[in-house]
């Protein structure tokens, strides 16, 4: 099965012509700086005579010669800003692709441990059934052995032999080898106002896995909240409203999950609630509306409403749909 091996390459192609052209818009950039500056430096020979140029140094700027040059330095120079506008526009370009293999490169990461554990859970499923099998055939070898036998001598002791230990470690099964993934791609880094608080085993990203990976909850260093601050997910997550949290956990509970227990209670390390006194995650509408998940209070229990700016622990993300 994969092991994610593969996962780096994800829009690698994309990455490659953005840089390609990033690099090409600098060298034209350069190139067109540097002739500009030749041109500036340039020396302009003009013919006029002593009687139309004394005291008179406009004059020299109504020269063809004079004219002819200045035409050419007002075209380098535009063509010297056009260079450094597509260069801005690329390395833009480049920066969005970037963040879009990230979350490529994720999305490859969640999948390949996800068809691991699965392929696991579903050849234990089925272990049961090939040591039945296994029995079956060796019960049928043994009585063609003893067949014939006076009296069915060695039949009972084909009947009551049983499976053989050699088979347990054979049809033992392990999970795919995955690679060292050491917060490779940085899935989950962090984004955005404050900090994030990460004395716990979640690193202050709690994900529960009876939501199905879907919704976290990320705690935050500081205990006050700012009404009016525009916090940030992880890349690949977004500050969930507190609608769109409900219909994220009616849409995993219609397709089997559970997406129960305490928001933060008890998770991740921690005694009860994380230090000191952290209660209230906030939406994206909290400011308008201040409703929170409590910590302490079930997931989906965000009724609740308060303007209090203490106590804060945090804000709720749900993982975007690719």
């Amino acid at each position: 099965m994969p092991n994610g091996s593969k996962c780096k390459y994800k829009r690698a192609r994309e990455v490659e012509a953005a840089q390609a052209r990033v690099n090409a818009n600098r060298m034209a950039l350069a190139k067109a700086s540097k002739e500009l500056q030749k041109n500036l430096r340039k020396k302009v020979t003009v013919a006029l005579s002593f009687e139309k140029a004394k005291r008179k140094c406009g004059v020299l700027y109504s020269t063809a010669a004079w004219k002819k040059h200045s035409k050419l330095v007002k075209k380098l120079t535009q063509i010297k800003k056009s260079a450094k506008a597509r260069l801005s526009a690329a390395k833009s370009s480049l920066s969005v692709t970037l963040r879009n293999q990230r979350l490529a490169q994720c999305k490859c990461k969640r999948q390949v441990i996800k068809n691991a554990n699965s392929a696991l859970a579903t050849a234990k499923r089925l272990t049961a059934g090939r040591k039945a099998t296994i029995r079956r055939e060796l019960l049928l070898i043994c009585l063609a052995k003893y067949q014939g036998k006076k009296n069915g001598a060695g039949m009972t002791q084909c009947k009551n032999q049983g499976l053989p230990s050699k088979y347990n470690s054979v049809l033992a099964l392990h999970r795919t080898k995955l690679i060292k993934w050491n917060n490779r791609f940085k899935c989950n880094a962090f984004r955005g106002a404050g900090r994030r608080d990460t004395r716990d085993k979640c690193k202050g990203f709690f994900i529960p896995k009876s939501c199905k990976g879907t919704i976290a909850f990320s705690l935050r260093t500081n205990n006050r909240w700012s009404r009016y601050t525009t916090y940030q997910c992880p890349l690949g997550w977004k500050w969930a409203s507190s609608t769109e949290y409900r219909d994220q956990v009616s849409r995993v509970r219609r397709s089997g999950g559970r997406c129960t227990g305490y928001a933060y209670y008890g998770r991740c390390g921690w005694g009860g609630y994380p230090t000191p006194n952290k209660y209230y995650f906030r939406f994206r509408d909290s400011r308008n509306n201040a409703r929170y998940q409590h910590a302490g209070r079930y997931i989906n229990d965000w009724s609740s409403t308060t303007w209090s700016t203490s106590h804060n622990a945090g804000i709720v993300c749900l993982r975007k749909r690719l």
